[in-house]
């Protein structure tokens, strides 16, 4: 519902965005009456002879420049609002892009797991923006478990290891897939078993999520 509301509202204010801007545009019809001043100017230079009993030669530059000068401020003025347009649209579609903005929001995902149940789990990781620093899977059909699942850490194995000695819990999002999926933590990278990749990400993003849990609530400050 989360997902759903916000981009409900994302459309609904970009929707108003454009019909504004539409508007806007329309209120310069007159533009076509700039062209027409500045086809005017120009045939009475390119043909003088046909304006030479109304139109002597300063007047005829004088509307010349004011028409193209007129002309080329609307046009400026329709690109500079064409700009801010698409920068409202890219500034709104990254504030609702991402649910979980920090570790301490994990909570969020659980709280709004019905817009994430039976969907791949790419789209999950979009929703997430603090960094994955670890991750532990169990295939189903193993001798641990029969759904398989993903437990995400935002914490890297050291800094896990230290919270546990101190008896307490990184925030911890686990993810249960419909799918059989291969892993095989000895066929990892060696000194880097823990660490999700953009690899991980691609090769089991269309897994089916099928239940969440979220636990811990410690968290470790971490560079940018």
């Amino acid at each position: 519902m989360y997902l759903r509301n916000n981009k409900a509202n994302l459309s609904a204010c970009c929707l108003e965005q454009i019909k504004s801007f539409q508007m806007k545009v329309s209120g310069y019809n007159y533009i076509n009456l700039t062209l027409f001043g500045l086809l005017l100017a120009t045939s009475c230079i390119v043909a003088p002879n046909l304006y030479s009993g109304v139109f002597n030669a300063k007047i005829i530059w004088l509307l010349f420049l004011t028409c193209l000068i007129a002309f080329l401020l609307l046009l400026f003025k329709l690109v500079l609002k064409g700009l801010w347009l698409v920068f409202f649209l890219l500034i709104n579609s990254g504030c609702f892009s991402q649910m979980m903005r920090n570790a301490n929001e994990s909570q969020k995902i659980f709280e709004h797991q019905e817009d994430f149940l039976n969907k791949p789990l790419k789209n999950l990781l979009k929703e997430i923006r603090p960094k994955i620093r670890r991750v532990m899977a169990t295939p189903s059909h193993s001798s641990y478990s029969n759904r398989g699942y993903f437990i995400f850490n935002f914490v890297d194995s050291k800094q896990n290891d230290s919270l546990r000695r101190l008896k307490k819990i990184p925030v911890t999002i686990v993810v249960y897939v419909k799918e059989y999926f291969d892993w095989d933590f000895d066929k990892r990278l060696k000194g880097k078993e823990t660490i999700w990749t953009k690899e991980d990400a691609e090769k089991y993003g269309n897994l089916t999520i099928v239940g969440f849990r979220v636990y811990g609530d410690a968290v470790v400050n971490q560079p940018d």
